[in-house]
């Protein structure tokens, strides 16, 4: 009877319980206009396979990460995020995208094609897709 309880226990805690990982993390980053404009300005120009477009968590705030060398070997994220921190006053900054994709995004149930932009996109296309992907109101 006790082993019954106890797995009937466990299945209840899992039912209930709130996982955020399930849930795209779009919903917390909301862009500003000034955001939404550098991000367009970004991905209108050339990018190389390291570059990465890096925001604050409040949205307001922005940094471009581009390897100054010929040949740059990738690192981890706190190697990216210190600079843009230190940049926009020690704000936490997360990676937004890598090259013209973006990379925040914590489902694969979003397309392919919505989180990649190409250079030829118009501001308006941009800001179409960042609404659909919920950084934009």
């Amino acid at each position: 009877m006790y082993k019954y309880l106890r797995l009937y226990s466990l299945v209840a805690i899992f039912s209930l319980g709130n996982f955020s990982h399930s849930f795209p993390e779009t919903s917390k980053y909301k862009l500003s206009n000034a955001t939404v404009n550098k991000f367009y300005d970004y991905i209108s120009a050339e990018r190389k396979s390291p570059d990465r477009f890096l925001i604050t968590e409040d949205g307001t705030g922005s940094f471009v990460w581009a390897c100054p060398q010929t040949l740059c070997f990738p690192a981890s994220e706190r190697f990216y995020v210190k600079p843009c921190s230190k940049f926009n006053k020690t704000k936490t900054c997360k990676i937004f995208a890598v090259k013209r994709k973006i990379k925040l995004i914590g489902s694969d149930e979003v397309s392919k094609n919505l989180r990649t932009f190409k250079s030829g996109d118009t501001l308006e296309e941009v800001i179409n897709k960042l609404k659909k992907l919920g950084f934009v109101d």
